[in-house]
């Protein structure tokens, strides 16, 4: 068996749900307004803030802050979550307090769309980094964010202006980011070692910040497309086409 360096280039074969007209319009993620327009009073010095996007067309924006109950606590167990989208953390019941830093948010209803995506619930490690997720319109999981195989979930930034932004929808036209991968892939070896996994989701703006749809939710008679590229220690150059049927 013949040890390579590859490329590995995937096509999601998903249809995308939002208009040409309304795409075009979607502000891109790296241009979206960062201001929140009203903030409570902070115990820390040092919030941390988040933003996610639940809407192909980015108009459904959240904030997430993480807060203390008091300056010299250890740990962030206060949570200020956005809960009908308006831009304020200050309305009734958007402080959550949770010493373990699991922050159980119940149903988040889309402002601009009436959706209610369900068992929306935000965890922040003892590291320090940040997983989100929620039941899409009530039926498959989505989560972020993930970093590019190794490396901590979304950290949240110091301001608003460095907050991370990730993107949490269930649809539209999906791109795909490595979850596992040998340092060395062996053609012809049906280890699971040797397997390479991907996420389908969205990517977010800052590191660690795409967002998994989880299985199942393709259809069955949907894959994706992938093109292995890859150059043998002789110097051959090889380029094999197949379509990715697995799923976990």
């Amino acid at each position: 068996m013949r040890k390579i360096s590859l490329t590995l280039l995937l096509v999601a074969a998903l249809e995308p749900v939002l208009a040409d007209d309304q795409k075009a319009s979607a502000t891109p993620l790296e241009k979206i307004d960062r201001k929140i327009a009203a903030e409570p009073k902070y115990q820390s010095s040092a919030p941390l803030y988040g933003l996610y996007v639940l809407d192909d067309a980015h108009k459904t924006r959240v904030w997430a802050v993480l807060d203390k109950t008091s300056p010299d606590k250890k740990v962030y167990d206060v949570l200020y979550f956005d809960r009908n989208g308006n831009g304020k953390l200050t309305d009734e019941g958007e402080r959550i307090e949770n010493e373990q830093g699991s922050f159980e948010l119940g149903d988040f209803v889309d402002p601009n769309s009436d959706d209610r995506h369900t068992i929306v619930k935000l965890t922040r490690n003892s590291k320090g980094s940040v997983m989100f997720g929620l039941n899409w319109k009530g039926k498959h999981r989505v989560g972020g964010g993930y970093p590019k195989v190794d490396g901590p979930y979304t950290m949240f930034g110091k301001t608003a202006a460095e907050a991370p932004i990730v993107k949490m929808v269930g649809e539209g036209a999906f791109a795909v980011q490595t979850w596992s991968a040998p340092k060395s892939l062996k053609i012809g070896n049906s280890d699971y070692r040797n397997d390479i996994k991907f996420f389908v989701g969205h990517a977010g703006i800052g590191a660690n910040t795409f967002s998994s749809v989880m299985h199942p939710f393709l259809p069955e008679d949907v894959a994706l497309e992938a093109t292995l590229i890859y150059e043998s220690t002789a110097g051959k150059k090889t380029e094999l086409k197949t379509k990715l049927t697995s799923r976990c």
